[in-house]
């Protein structure tokens, strides 16, 4: 075989394997939207629109049943789309409020942290527009156990970590392309 014989079948593979990794990422992709968007639209925006006036601020034991009764219809009904995290969260909550807890609205401000997250990633997965954190930091609906600046550190985090580990991949990537032609110049 010679070298140039050898540089065609290097990028025909080389193609190949992205067409493939592509045409998988894009196959389950679409299965993801489609269930974001049930999850989304029958669970966390219901959930979300009664909880938004009230989020990570002290509630009244009244406005916490209103909440309750509002999740309990949907958990009856849709409990296999919530995350067991926010559900977690959720049983924490109605059982302090319940007991009539000083900690309600500790497990109130734990619970909406993860309608909040949950909300938030299923609307970035559909492609709908997130709530910037400015508009967050505006109308109050930050935790407060939290500064704003690991609050900003902490949402951020993700999109830093999958950037990061995308440079790496490239890196690596292009040091093991050049490893291969090195080898197949030089053999």
């Amino acid at each position: 075989m010679n070298i140039h014989t050898e540089h065609i079948l290097l990028y025909s593979i080389l193609l190949v394997s992205i067409s493939f990794f592509l045409g998988f990422f894009v196959a389950s992709r679409k299965g993801r939207v489609s269930i974001a968007k049930q999850r989304l639209y029958s669970v966390y925006l219901p959930i979300f629109k009664v909880m938004e006036p009230y989020l990570y601020k002290q509630i009244s034991r009244d406005d916490g049943i209103a909440i309750i009764n509002e999740v309990n219809k949907l958990v009856k009904t849709y409990y296999e789309l919530f995350h067991p995290d926010c559900l977690h969260a959720y049983h924490q909550f109605r059982n302090n409020l319940i007991k009539n807890s000083d900690d309600k609205n500790i497990h109130f401000e734990e619970f909406c942290r993860y309608v909040e997250r949950d909300f938030e990633k299923l609307k970035r997965t559909v492609g709908l527009p997130i709530r910037p954190l400015s508009y967050r930091i505006k109308v109050g609906q930050i935790p407060r156990k939290k500064s704003v600046i690991i609050y900003i550190i902490i949402e951020n985090l993700t999109k830093w970590l999958f950037t990061f580990s995308l440079l790496l991949f490239g890196i690596l990537l292009a040091r093991v392309f050049a490893l291969l032609i090195k080898f197949m110049l030089f053999q």
